[in-house]
């Protein structure tokens, strides 16, 4: 489709705070109804992966410090935030997935309780969850999970449909999470590559 308007790259989500970098590549995030270009997601590779890592790694010990009531409070905080914000972020799913709003909407409300009680699972350190195209909550369950256990977590959304995760880590912020418990980066396949690879995360899809 013909851009008729500036397309604005999703940044990235790092040290606490939106980290605009210039990439090699993009996709362009379009809306599967009607082809509109949304949005352009940044395509990044081993560099940005190793300043994600760097990040996580400065964020964990200030999450541990936390403690299992700390950080339930700060999630059960994103949870409650997250659901004031329903419509919005259902709005963004919508959009960009093609999911029907009523869809998007039931499965913010699943991530919101997962969010207000979640399931801690795996160990402390750092877990990258890569996201699929079409599912918030699957991602967001990855999510929860690993930062009520005592770990970090670098996301990566899927090129296609990239703003709600985004979105997400940005909510974290606003409700006092530290800085680099929540990271977001959008990988190319060279990137991707890197990340699994890496030494001392584990990866969950």
């Amino acid at each position: 489709m013909r851009r008729d308007k500036e397309i604005f790259a999703i940044p990235m989500w790092l040290y606490g705070r939106a980290y605009l970098k210039l990439a090699s590549d993009y996709r362009d995030v379009c809306n599967p109804a009607n082809g509109e270009i949304l949005r352009r997601a940044p395509l990044f590779g081993s560099v940005e992966v190793g300043e994600s890592l760097n990040s996580a790694g400065q964020g964990l010990a200030a999450w541990l410090a936390l403690g299992e009531s700390g950080r339930e409070r700060l999630l059960a905080s994103l949870g409650d935030a997250l659901y004031d914000l329903r419509s919005h972020f259902s709005r963004l799913m919508s959009e960009e997935t093609g999911k029907d709003e009523e869809s998007a909407s039931r499965e913010v409300i699943e991530l919101v309780s997962c969010l207000r009680r979640p399931q801690a699972a795996g160990a402390a350190g750092v877990v990258a969850v890569v996201a699929g195209s079409r599912s918030l909550q699957r991602a967001g369950m990855h999510v929860a999970s690993a930062l009520a256990v005592g770990a970090v977590v670098i996301v990566c959304p899927s090129p296609e449909s990239p703003s709600a995760l985004f979105a997400l880590a940005e909510l974290s912020g606003r409700c006092g999470f530290p800085a680099g418990a929540i990271n977001v980066i959008c990988l190319g396949d060279e990137g991707l590559a890197f990340l699994r690879g890496a030494d001392g995360i584990t990866v969950l899809d």
